[in-house]
């Protein structure tokens, strides 16, 4: 017993004796301290770190998932979907169309039931043989008419420079249109600050004291000049070919008024020296002119009220509301399907044929068509145009479009995929048929073939916004300027996104 208390007592002494004391006790603590003191530091340093480092990526994120993006597509969008609203106008019974806008003219003067539309300019020059129609209230001179376009001339720089005669007609055009267009209305102060300002452009070397426009003289100016396209812009280009002949001008003017459409081809592909629009040039036709070197210059000269005319036997149309001109010309066959207090008879329209940018406006303006929303008949018709039987068989035979019929497949075909072993056979022999919506994305990724063609962060977006949109002008005139999110449900969903 006294050995184990010994022991014992031995053990405690031991381990008492392995602390340290007094003063080795203190420059432990001390010690520990420094060390704890030490690693606090370090783990401030590493968690502001990281925070900075978790900042900067938060940052690089939301600065790369926002901004500007320039998209080019291969179809414009919005040109197929318009296409199908001037399908609709141009295949609607008892409707007849021209290029011409004197025929129109004509026609709605010769048919007690015809109504139409064209420029101003024509409707002054046959007012006596036609019933000039308010539109909701508003006449073609009012500020608050709803039909109310600009006209444009479109050429290059390299042909102004060039062709002496086709700069000095523009010169002149740009200096008097103002003053002499009978018929038209005149540009707004912008439009003509921007044709004035391209015109310069292509004629730097041009001796001009600074803020005075420089009026060429066109007295003994010989050569040649093509100009070809809408027919609206005609009476403008006669009375200053008229008035250019007077003023000396000797050089051969040769015009074409096939529409907006056929002249701003025939201008891309060569074949004349200025195009005449009543619209816009549209992201297709630039490229076309990009294909064969040209870079189309807007002139905006003019503007015009799209006119909506009927015969004066039709002594009901005084004013009409949109909603009504609609129904006119895309869905009614009957005056009286319009309004009840009508005649239960036809309706016979005369509007512009399918090359008119006149067409392009009206059907644009009223019927406001939108790719996104067409019908599901509407989107596969696009689609059967754009795209080669052997792919949309493909398309058909992973996903049917009707549970009834099939647009790319023959029936014997199709019946004979199907029968094959459930392995081998195509998905589309069970899936259900695709939606609208899955449709229209079809149509996107099919026909209108969207590609980024540039991106630009978000502080890019912010601070350079100005530089973006003249990049976007002058590089890509074919392009949209997008603002876009690149973080999306399938985005962060997708095993990829990481």
């Amino acid at each position: 017993m006294d050995n184990l208390n010994n022991q014992s007592q031995h053990y405690f002494q031991d381990d008492d004796q392995s602390y340290p004391q007094g003063e080795a006790a203190k420059s432990q603590i001390e010690s520990r301290h420094r060390k704890g003191f030490i690693w606090r530091i370090f783990f401030m340093a590493a968690l502001l770190t990281a925070i900075v480092v978790l900042a900067a990526l938060m940052f690089s994120i939301v600065n790369d998932s926002f901004g500007y993006v320039i998209v080019v597509s291969k179809i414009d969008p919005e040109r197929l979907a318009l296409n199908v609203a001037n399908e609709r106008l141009l295949t609607m019974p008892n409707t007849a169309s021209s290029e011409n806008d004197a025929l129109l003219a004509e026609a709605i003067a010769n048919d007690a039931s015809g109504i139409g539309f064209f420029g101003s300019a024509v409707y002054q020059q046959n007012r006596d043989a036609l019933k000039l129609l308010a539109v909701d209230g508003e006449t073609a001179v009012s500020p608050q008419y709803p039909f109310t376009r600009t006209l444009y001339l479109y050429t290059t720089n390299d042909i102004l420079v060039e062709n002496q005669a086709a700069n000095v007609f523009l010169n002149y055009l740009i200096t008097y249109a103002p003053n002499t267009a009978d018929g038209y209305l005149t540009a707004s102060k912008s439009d003509l600050a921007r044709a004035q300002q391209n015109w310069l452009q292509a004629n730097p070397d041009l001796p001009a004291p600074a803020g005075k426009w420089p009026a060429i003289n066109p007295d003994g100016i010989n050569g040649r000049i093509a100009i070809s396209g809408s027919s609206s812009l005609a009476p403008l280009i006669e009375q200053t070919a008229a008035q250019l002949a007077a003023a000396g001008f000797a050089a051969e003017i040769r015009r074409n008024a096939g529409g907006s459409a056929a002249g701003l081809e025939a201008f891309c592909r060569g074949e004349a020296d200025i195009a005449a629009a009543s619209r816009p040039i549209q992201s297709d036709e630039i490229e076309l002119c990009r294909e064969n070197g040209r870079t189309p210059q807007a002139y905006p000269i003019a503007a015009d009220a799209l006119t909506i005319v009927a015969n004066p036997a039709l002594s009901f149309l005084e004013n009409v509301t949109q909603a009504e001109l609609a129904q006119i010309f895309a869905e009614a066959e009957t005056w009286q399907e319009v309004n009840p207090a009508w005649p239960d008879t036809p309706i016979h329209r005369t509007i512009p044929g399918a090359n008119s940018g006149t067409l392009d406006f009206f059907s644009q303006r009223l019927l406001q068509p939108e790719l996104a929303a067409l019908p599901k008949d509407d989107l596969v018709r696009l689609l059967a145009a754009n795209i080669s039987v052997g792919r949309g068989r493909a398309l058909e035979r992973d996903q049917l479009f009707y549970p009834d019929k099939l647009v790319f497949d023959s029936p014997a075909a199709w019946n004979e995929a199907c029968s094959q072993p459930k392995g081998e056979r195509p998905s589309g022999c069970t899936a259900p048929p695709r939606t609208q919506a899955e449709i229209y994305d079809l149509v996107l990724q099919e026909v209108v073939q969207p590609n980024v063609a540039a991106a630009f962060s978000l502080f890019d977006t912010l601070a350079k916004r100005g530089e973006i949109q003249t990049l976007a002008a002058s590089e890509y005139p074919n392009g949209r300027l997008q603002f876009r999110s690149w973080l999306s449900l399938d985005f962060i969903v997708t095993p990829q996104s990481s």
